[in-house]
């Protein structure tokens, strides 16, 4: 705990290391620097009575939920701008935009982040994916989510001296108790509209060249019609160039056609040679057994021969009556 928060170094360190992500926080929030400044001051002042009272773990928590409740930021002004890759923050809501904020800008965890908004995690997730950018389809853009993402930390990493200048003067009156009211910025100039072209400034000569070309241009396609001789006959409204002869880069001789036949490995099976030589009469043959139309051969069984089987005379006098 800080007995006396006006004098603690604690307190100075952390207001310092907080104010530039701070700053560019409520400014980015509501869209307008001047009610950025002015949330910043009351965020600080109150929490410079609040550290006393809370334990230094909580210091984060507790400042940005102070900075997020700021009335400033409560109430945004009639005309705020975001520009640049900053323009998709004016296109979503207050909530998605402080839960896009303090994942890029202030760098909280998700734990915090979920207790700054006083929220759920699962809740604080669903906001963080409502507020990225997101294509036609609604995928989320990543192009446009890094753009953005980078952007803030350009801004944080070039902020202009005379802003840290600025941020310090606010919070040297804050450790005071004090209300910094920073002078008010000039309005940016506006951007000059550039005029459209007066036809009276364009050079003398375009005119003349303008017409000569497309007389010249009438000219030649008049002339395709008066003289149809001066054009090159082409046969049948088509001109044909003979290719160069060329020797082929490779050939094959008859031992490779074999070996790349498709059925090589058929061809040289010997006992599917029946097969090659009339694979379609097999093939209807399978189909007519399956079905039963036609009765299978079934083979014999070999009987043994005896010597009168042999005996061509008794086989001749068996024939005879």
């Amino acid at each position: 705990m800080i007995d006396a928060p006006e004098a603690s170094p604690a307190l100075t360190a952390f207001l310092r290391g907080v104010e530039r992500r701070a700053a560019l926080f409520a400014q980015l929030q509501v869209g307008d620097p001047d009610a950025g400044d002015a949330a910043l001051t009351t965020a600080m002042v109150g929490f410079r009575d609040a550290a006393a009272r809370t334990p230094f773990g909580e210091w984060p928590r507790r400042f940005w939920s102070l900075l997020l409740a700021a009335p400033q930021l409560r109430e945004p002004p009639r005309g705020p701008r975001w520009g640049g890759d900053f323009a998709w923050l004016g296109e979503i809501g207050t909530g998605p935009r402080a839960a896009l904020l303090l994942r890029l800008v202030a760098n909280v965890s998700e734990a915090d982040a979920a207790g700054v908004l006083g929220v759920s995690r699962a809740t604080y997730r669903l906001a963080l994916r409502r507020a990225l950018p997101r294509l036609e389809d609604g995928a989320p853009d990543e192009t446009r989510f890094r753009a953005l993402a980078d952007a803030a930390q350009l801004a944080l990493r070039d902020t202009a001296p005379e802003r840290l200048a600025e941020l310090a003067r606010l919070r040297e009156a804050a450790l005071r108790g004090r209300i910094y009211t920073p002078p008010k910025r000039a309005p940016e100039p506006a951007r000059p509209v550039r005029a459209a072209a007066d036809p009276a400034a364009r050079p003398r000569w375009l005119r003349p060249a303008l017409a000569a070309v497309a007389a010249a241009t009438l000219l030649a396609l008049a002339a395709t019609f008066v003289f149809p001789e001066a054009l090159v006959p082409v046969p049948d409204g088509i001109r044909v160039d003979a290719l160069p002869e060329a020797r082929p880069a490779a050939r094959f001789d008859a031992e490779f056609a074999v070996v790349a036949h498709p059925d090589f490995a058929l061809l040289v099976s010997d006992d599917a040679e029946g097969a090659a030589r009339d694979p379609a009469f097999l093939a209807w043959l399978s189909v007519q057994l399956e079905r039963g139309d036609v009765a299978a051969d079934v083979a014999r069984p070999e009987q043994a021969e005896d010597a009168a089987d042999s005996d061509e005379h008794a086989l001749e006098a068996e024939g005879e009556p």
